[in-house]
């Protein structure tokens, strides 16, 4: 065993031998002085340097160390947290740099702003932990809250519950940035609009006080704010076309010889004898819960039946339907099921969209998407201009993103009578729906048990007409296999006697 000592720029060791000779001149002790430790350099800093060095990465000697990076002090001196000494006189500085808490004066303050119109109080100033928790206890005493930012240097007592992180409390990542800085482009561009906005504010207000030519200028521009079929007789006309064009055609492909099988399954299903009962209870209300077992067929034929309805009553045009699934999935799936029941391509009347992928077209009527998609849509348009029926499916399956549609769909309606909101679920909780929307109506539908074959291994192999071979012929199959490869790996005599001349050539 060695000893190695580093002294300075010079080293040297000792073995053994040298400790046993000389025991008095070498003792040991267990502790380690605060002098050598105060002239240790600081390894477990970032970065290391000289007295001179600017913070470098490895610069720097063995003796003394400014150091900047994570172990670097302020003011380019250097930090050892691990020296007892220096940490306690940095302790001591810290101390002394802290302010001292008046509890009676912000008691009174505190006070103050409970009984104002003051929803909150921003406080920054360096105050110890345990003043922060004085004002803590003083803000929960009076029924306020309390919250330390930024490292508590900003403290906050609040009226109502504060969050965990404010950014315009962060000075270092936050937006405590309230100026706005732009360039001369962009500050030129915002006053043109400024400018062009204030001349039309000025012209409209011109209109509404004249009078004589002004009245008949301002009936002029009420009568730009009538609906549209009043104004446009020729968007009108195109949407009454349009709508006789898809009672044509689907009056067509019902008569169709290649629809008549699949007429003759939809009438099977349960869903199919709930027809009429369903047309009519979303007509008389504005949202419907709707539950059904597996099999019934409530996710491909309710969307069908509105769809129906409406072109049969020439509502076409303005028909918009929208189906929402909880996977994507389900969503291409039905939309593709949906569109062969209607002897029709896929992107026609119906057509699906989800993240990435959409299959729509100008006639698309219904619309088959995912909740996701329809929160991003409602994120453009809250009010979902155009959107007649909702149909929102497997609202049984609690997620996140269907709770939250939920929620907004609930706020919506008021605004929008004329909307039609059908939730769509399994027989689960199908009353908790109910009563969220106000006790709306619930309709159920049974399931239906399909027929399920059983083929077991030997019906399959009779229906193949596979053979199967016994332990024997794969046996022999193997040898013969191994035989024929060996009959391969034979040599032809030729080449055995040119490489036996060789092999003798070598010696």
């Amino acid at each position: 065993m060695s000893v190695r000592f580093l002294l300075g720029t010079s080293n040297f060791s000792l073995s053994r031998h040298h400790l046993l000779a000389a025991p008095k001149i070498f003792t040991f002790r267990p502790g380690i002085s605060t002098l050598a430790m105060s002239s240790r350099p600081n390894f477990r800093g970032g970065r290391r340097g000289g007295p001179n060095s600017g913070g470098g990465r490895r610069g720097g000697g063995a003796r003394g160390g400014g150091g900047g990076g994570r172990g670097g002090g302020r003011g380019g001196g250097e930090q050892r947290w691990w020296d007892p000494v220096w940490r306690a006189e940095r302790l001591r500085q810290q101390a002394a740099e802290m302010e001292v808490l008046d509890e009676n004066e912000w008691w009174g303050k505190m006070e103050q702003m409970k009984n104002r119109a003051e929803q909150e109080m921003v406080i920054k100033r360096n105050f110890s932990r345990n003043d922060q928790q004085t004002l803590s206890d003083m803000a929960y005493q009076l029924g306020l809250h309390f919250h330390a930012y930024n490292k508590g240097k900003a403290l906050v007592v609040s009226k109502v519950p504060l969050p965990d992180y404010r950014a315009d409390l962060d000075e270092r990542h936050g937006s405590t940035q309230k100026e706005i800085k732009m360039s001369t482009e962009t500050a030129d561009r915002v006053g043109s609009l400024l400018r062009s906005s204030e001349s039309q504010g000025e012209v409209s207000v011109n209109v509404a006080s004249g009078s004589g030519q002004g009245s008949k200028q301002t009936s002029a521009s009420v009568n730009t704010s009538k609906p549209v079929s009043q104004l446009e007789p020729d968007t009108v006309k195109e949407k009454e076309k349009l709508s006789r064009q898809l009672k044509e055609r689907q009056e067509k492909m019902k008569v169709s010889n290649s629809l008549q099988a699949m007429q003759l399954f939809r009438e099977k299903l349960p869903a199919f004898k709930m027809k009429s009962e369903f047309l009519r209870a979303v007509s008389e209300n504005q949202v419907l819960v709707v539950s059904g077992e597996t099999g019934c067929g409530k996710t491909t034929q309710l969307p069908q039946f509105i769809l129906e309805d409406e072109i049969s009553r020439l509502h076409g045009a303005d028909c918009n339907i929208i189906c929402t699934q909880p996977r994507r999935i389900s969503a291409v799936s039905v939309a593709a099921r949906i569109s062969s029941e209607r002897g029709e391509n896929l992107g026609e009347t119906v057509g699906y969209q989800i993240r990435l992928e959409s299959k729509r077209s100008a006639q698309t009527r219904l619309l088959f998407c995912t909740t996701g998609v329809l929160l991003r849509q409602l994120v453009q348009d809250p009010l979902l201009t155009g959107v007649s029926h909702l149909l929102v499916d497997e609202i049984h399956e609690r997620g996140m993103n269907e709770d939250f549609l939920l929620i907004i769909l609930r706020d919506l309606l008021p605004r929008r009578p004329d909307l039609r909101l059908i939730l769509m679920s399994a027989t689960i909780n199908a009353d908790l729906f109910s009563k969220y929307f106000g006790n709306s109506p619930t309709i159920h539908i049974p399931g239906l048990t399909f027929p399920v074959a059983e083929l077991f291994l030997e019906d399959i192999l009779e229906k193949t007409r596979y053979i199967v071979k016994s332990e024997f012929d794969n046996l022999e199959g193997g040898n013969s296999r191994r035989r024929r490869r060996q009959q391969d790996s034979k040599k032809d005599p030729l080449t055995e006697l040119f490489e036996a001349i060789l092999h003798s050539l070598s010696f």
